[in-house]
Parts: structure tokens; sequence; C-alpha cells
């Protein structure tokens, strides 16, 4: 008998071990939760938040709306794990929301993982490609690759996003001015054409450095 309570408390033990190594931790602070296979606790967990969000919303892409936007709070505070807690509930919610992979693309962009980054910025895109902020957002990745790697294809690229953006919203001063910083490094002519438009608007805005490279063209 004893051998058999030993036997039954060691495969307890086993199982307690084999459902913490299936279990694996923070993947909540991941993308899409690390992309992994969710332990039967975190299942329980989704399931509980899946009916508490359709209790208050009758829409669960209006529900992932307004987490996403709880995401974008936590985001510009600089609080990036929870906004990635955030923008992942909005993802378990609507796997479509455009909003969740930009977040996912402006943290990892934060983390300095510009090549995840770039992945996600395409995902949210292939949902939504005439957001202008979005266009902004998604050549800033492109850009730092380009002064991490000197390959002047992420620089191109960076520049048409930005265009792209500005064919929708002329308006928008903050594509305006990274253009600027952009066309710096290969059109300095294209570089000042832009400074004048925006220094129109606020002349505090080109850095004194690109000013001064882009003049002494």
């Amino acid at each position: 008998m004893r051998t058999n309570l030993l036997t039954l408390a060691l495969l307890i033990s086993l199982a307690a071990c084999s459902d913490a190594q299936d279990c694996r931790s923070n993947i909540n602070v991941l993308p899409m939760y690390g992309r992994v296979k969710k332990c039967k606790e975190q299942i329980a967990v989704d399931e509980v938040f899946l009916k508490e969000m359709d209790n208050l919303y009758h829409d669960r892409k209006i529900a992932s709306m307004e987490i996403a936007n709880l995401g974008w709070e936590h985001f510009y505070k600089n609080e990036l794990e929870t906004a990635m807690k955030k923008f992942n509930q909005a993802w378990l919610l609507d796997s479509n929301n455009y909003q969740v992979y930009w977040g996912y693309g402006n943290i990892e962009g934060k983390r300095k993982n510009y090549k995840e980054s770039i992945a996600f910025f395409e995902r949210a895109l292939s949902l939504n490609d005439t957001n202008a902020s979005l266009l902004e957002s998604s050549s800033t990745s492109f850009f730092h690759l380009f002064l991490n790697d000197n390959d002047e294809q992420y620089l191109d690229t960076g520049i048409n996003y930005l265009r792209r953006s500005l064919s929708i919203d002329g308006n928008n001063i903050r594509a305006l001015s990274q253009l600027v910083i952009a066309y710096s490094y290969n059109n300095k002519d294209s570089a000042f054409k832009y400074m004048q438009i925006v220094d129109r608007k606020d002349k505090t805005l080109i850095p004194d450095e690109i000013r001064i490279k882009i003049m002494n063209k």
C-alpha cells in the first residue's frame, strides 16, 4: 500500500511538472501570445475574458476596437507590456482588427525589433491601406533598418510609405518632416523643397544638423 501511495504521489508530481512545462509564462507580453499553443489554464482564462466581453458588447469587433484603444493609451504612456496585453486581448476578440497589428508593429519598433515590426505593419496595411498615420508609422521601421544596415532599399521603401501617407493626408506635418529627413540622405533637392513646406508650418520640426546637411548640398 505504501508503495502504491508513493507511486501515486510521484505521478501527481510528474503531472504537475508537465502542466508547468506546457503552460509557458508571460506569453501575454508577446504579439499574438507568442504564437504558442496555450495550456488549458490559459485557454480557460481566455474563455472567461471572452464571455465577459460578450456580456458587455453585442459585437466582438466593437469590443476589440475598445480594448485596442486602451492599448494605445498605455502605449503613449510608454507602458509597453500593458499595451501589449491589451492588443493581445483585442486580437483574441477580432484577429482582423488592423489596429492590433499596428500596435504590435509600434511596440516591436520601440523594442528595436524592426524587421518583426515591419511584418506587423504589413499585416495592418493589408487590412487597411488608406490610413495615413499607419503608413507614416510603418515608414519609421524602414528608416531604422536603413540607418542600421545602410541598405538604400529600406530608405526608398520608407520614403514610398511617407509619400503614400501624404497622398491621403497632405497636411500630416509629422510625415512631411520625416520626409525631409529621409530625403536628406539621397535627394537634397527634394529635401530642400519639403523643408520649405515644413518651415511654413513650424520651423522647429527640422533638426539643425539635418538643416545644415541639406543647405550644404
